[in-house]
């Protein structure tokens, strides 16, 4: 690419958040006009937004003259510091996620990109980076387009990671096949609107299949519309729950959803298994407290083996005690992230 103009910088925050009703599987869909979209999911999903598990980028940039025929070489990122530390191999990946955008956006420009990233929280363990660091690129790429409303930077997200889309609203934010929204406020009760999330960290370490290679494996899964069939009920059943009071029955529909997730790893056709043997010690101890002493708590997993603790607000200083005493000894090396909802 031709080099010009001089070097820009901004700085982006990009917030995780946690599904409660997951999505999981995606398909393409070609629209009359040859635009084919990648990143479809297969089934609605329920999200929050977390307030203090977020990404910090910054991106330095400079425009270049557009390649004649060459749809999958508008941008290149130079550079690309983790926590310090360079990763040529998500570069390069993150370079064809973006240029995989020039069929749905008619870019004016090319660019030249350099960008230092860092997370709040241990990256690849279950916990959304993915949401987190590609909300901040869209927010770059929105920036970039000259574009001011959140909606588009919304389906830039998606394609560059489903989940990330989400994390562009504060809130609780549903996604279904052709719209990303927030929950309207006066549709949830005060109760759901001071729940926190309480992460237990039991395996910092990268997972061993990532979530972009558990989507494919939907594709073939022997259980695949019974799925999606279940994450559609549990959808409309969860947003009505959200405008009651009724904690248990909200406790017992996302732990359904968050053993379902796991349980479709472990029976597609190329089985895999991220829980540990803490983990499911974790969710025994969290349904007793609940089930035995009526305790709002409960619990949901991403696709790892750390479990999110989902709890009232209410009850923050008695749940965070009890966590120091009764289960930091199943975590590595005792930690854990307590987390709330961003509002705004």
């Amino acid at each position: 690419m031709k080099r010009e103009g001089s070097w820009n910088r901004a700085s982006f925050v990009g917030h995780s958040n946690i599904a409660l009703v997951k999505y999981w599987g995606k398909t393409s869909k070609a629209y009359d006009d040859g635009v084919i979209d990648p990143q479809i999911p297969l089934n609605p999903s329920l999200s929050f937004t977390l307030k203090h598990a977020k990404t910090f980028m910054d991106i330095q940039w400079r425009e270049v003259a557009l390649p004649e025929n060459a749809e999958d070489k508008i941008f290149s990122i130079t550079d690309f510091l983790f926590e310090q530390s360079p990763n040529v191999a998500f570069a390069k990946n993150l370079t064809q996620k973006i240029n995989r955008l020039s069929k749905l956006v008619h870019w004016k420009c090319g660019a030249e990109i350099k960008i230092s990233s860092s997370n709040t929280f241990p990256h690849s363990s279950g916990i959304a980076s993915s949401a987190s660091s590609m909300s901040c690129l869209s927010k770059f790429l929105r920036q970039f387009l000259r574009e001011d409303t959140l909606d588009n930077a919304a389906q830039v997200a998606r394609i560059l990671s489903g989940s990330a889309s989400r994390s562009l609203y504060p809130g609780f934010v549903s996604w279904e096949e052709k719209s990303i929204a927030p929950v309207e406020s006066q549709n949830i009760s005060p109760l759901f609107k001071n729940l926190k999330d309480c992460i237990l960290i039991v395996d910092s370490g990268a997972k061993e299949v990532s979530s972009s290679q558990g989507h494919e494996t939907m594709q073939n899964h022997p259980f695949m519309q019974g799925r999606i069939d279940q994450a559609k009920k549990n959808f409309g059943a969860l947003l009505n729950i959200l405008k009651s009071e009724d904690f248990f029955s909200f406790a017992e529909l996302i732990e359904s959803e968050a053993l379902s997730l796991h349980a479709m790893m472990m029976s597609s056709n190329q089985s895999y298994l991220l829980l540990r043997p803490n983990t499911l010690t974790i969710i025994d101890l969290i349904r007793k407290q609940r089930l035995l002493w009526g305790w709002k708590v409960s619990f949901t997993l991403d696709a790892g083996a750390n479990v999110h603790l989902i709890y009232s607000g209410d009850n923050y200083a008695r749940v965070i005690d009890w966590v120091e005493r009764s289960l930091t000894s199943y975590l590595e090396d005792g930690k854990f992230f307590d987390d709330e909802i961003l509002w705004s």
